[in-house]
């Protein structure tokens, strides 16, 4: 059985936070801290303590939820007891870059705390508040050209077209992500040029495969690949 559904949301998906975010109790919380520190201490300043967009209700093209400090997660991934008590649902972004008649792929930097030394379509993160209005709404396709920008290092004016994929969730820590298809005229010598040019290490690398070979290179690719990237190379190809 899958790890990965895939929802088609017949509509662009608005995401509202609405204030009210899960409150750990003291016990649970001096928990939280504890595995933060042991990770902190293991991962240095490649983990940061960034609000993440919580679910707590889907309905339609509609997601309802809070942010909540990263460290939560990161707390219930370590600890299924955790798990059980916080049920942080994240919901974040991933995109898939078209440039010709190819895609590129990176491969996270061997520090990630997720997925460290998989090759991922790019971008992806999770919807922080830097892109909530005042009225609560979060603008999901402002995150995914944002997270471009930092771990690719294009700018949103390199973007020629954006389209809307639906919602795939990644049943393995239950996980969503709002899904798009990104476009550019740029070659990809510019787009290496830019990721190369860029302070960050996201990606340790990236490249750019022919959308026929992709799917192959990703079957023997050293560090393995996520079921998300699969997912959205499928949903591109039409085998998804």
């Amino acid at each position: 059985m899958s790890v990965v559904d895939v929802v088609d949301l017949a509509g662009e998906p608005v995401v509202l936070d609405t204030g009210e975010p899960v409150v750990p109790d003291p016990r649970v919380l001096a928990r939280i801290d504890a595995i933060w520190t042991a990770e902190k201490a293991a991962r240095g300043d490649a983990l940061f303590d960034a609000p993440l967009f919580d679910l707590h209700v889907r309905d339609g093209a509609m997601f309802r939820g809070a942010y909540v400090p990263y460290r939560y997660f990161v707390a219930q991934r370590r600890d299924p007891e955790l798990r059980a008590q916080l049920n942080i649902t994240p919901v974040g972004v991933a995109g898939i870059l078209r440039v010709g008649n190819g895609v590129v792929l990176g491969r996270r930097d061997q520090a990630s705390e997720l997925d460290a030394g998989r090759w991922e379509s790019v971008p992806s993160g999770g919807l922080d508040d830097t892109n909530r209005m005042d009225d609560g709404h979060v603008d999901a396709r402002a995150q995914l050209l944002d997270e471009l920008g930092e771990e690719v290092g294009l700018d949103p004016a390199d973007i020629t077209g954006m389209r809307s994929l639906g919602l795939i969730h990644d049943g393995r820590d239950g996980v969503s992500e709002l899904a798009f298809e990104l476009t550019t005229e740029l070659d990809f010598g510019a787009v290496r040029a830019k990721h190369a040019a860029l302070k960050t290490e996201e990606y340790s690398e990236v490249r750019w495969f022919p959308l026929s070979e992709a799917r192959a290179f990703l079957e023997e690719a050293p560090g393995g690949t996520t079921p998300v990237t699969e997912t959205l190379l499928g949903l591109i190809d039409g085998t998804c």
